[in-house]
């Protein structure tokens, strides 16, 4: 399913639980005070479920993309939440040890037509990265048509997160990772 980027002004802001690439996440109280997230980790974007239907994904709850900023290549890290009760945003990545301007918000809009975000789509052809046969593209990012973008600005490749199909059939996104050698 391709998704299709909207540019937001940084005055503006989506709903709280609504899908966006960059600007702040929207995470579960719990997830903050429990202090899950780790100190290089940088906020990528959030798929609500219930905006989407699509038969490999559950039908509520929120997918969060992440990657950690001091791993080389960089590690990417995939949450998932179904309880949407207690959302608050949070203003993650402010003190990201990366300088980025990831304060500017890209709504997202679900259409067949877009090209660059895609949810489970075709794999990729990487530079650097050989794909397997049971490793499903959970979500590509091309952020080549978004200049403004720095954090992705050296990086000629699309960012795409993988994810095992067996991991995918049990839902287990915490197993997905980055496919390519983002550093």
């Amino acid at each position: 399913m391709k998704l299709d980027l909207i540019k937001m002004p940084v005055d503006d802001e989506t709903a709280l639980g609504a899908s966006h690439i960059l600007g702040c996440p929207d995470v579960p109280a719990k997830w903050n005070d429990d202090a899950v997230f780790f100190n290089d980790e940088v906020f990528v974007g959030q798929i609500n479920l219930s905006e989407i239907k699509h038969p490999s994904l559950p039908s509520e709850g929120i997918l969060y993309f992440f990657f950690a900023s001091m791993s080389k290549p960089y590690r990417g890290i995939v949450r998932y939440t179904k309880n949407l009760d207690d959302l608050e945003r949070i203003d993650f990545n402010v003190d990201s040890p990366l300088k980025a301007n990831f304060d500017l918000e890209f709504a997202v809009k679900f259409e067949e037509s877009a090209n660059d975000v895609e949810l489970l789509g075709k794999m990729p052809k990487f530079k650097n990265y050989k794909p397997t046969s049971d490793e499903v593209a959970l979500l590509k990012l091309d952020f080549s048509n978004y200049p403004e973008v720095e954090v992705f600005k050296e990086y000629d490749d699309v960012v795409c997160y993988v994810i095992k199909k067996e991991d995918l059939e049990k839902h287990q996104f915490e197993k997905a990772y980055l496919a390519n050698n983002l550093n």
